[in-house]
């Protein structure tokens, strides 16, 4: 097992790296010239995504125990939301 520098394993990207390369038996190496810019606008352009689920979610459970209201949906239809969107 080849170690990256404590920079870059404390990193999630780092990290991610050397467990993929680790698992499909890929050298560090080759992946090294990987264009990190690009990677980083799809890790946040989904980032996004799923923080904008997660705010609706948010809502969502606190209408459902009390703490906002959501007067538009009952809460079968909160229950219907939140599983989709928890299943996407």
């Amino acid at each position: 097992m080849v170690l990256l520098a404590n920079s870059e394993v404390s990193s999630p990207i780092g990290l991610n790296t050397q467990l993929c390369c680790e698992r499909y038996n890929v050298s560090l190496h080759s992946v090294s010239s990987i264009d990190r810019e690009l990677v980083r606008h799809f890790v946040f352009s989904d980032f996004s995504n799923y923080q904008s689920n997660a705010g609706i979610i948010y809502e969502l459970l606190l209408a459902k125990s009390g703490l906002g209201v959501i007067s538009s949906l009952c809460v079968a239809d909160m229950d219907c939301i939140i599983h989709y969107l928890c299943v996407l």
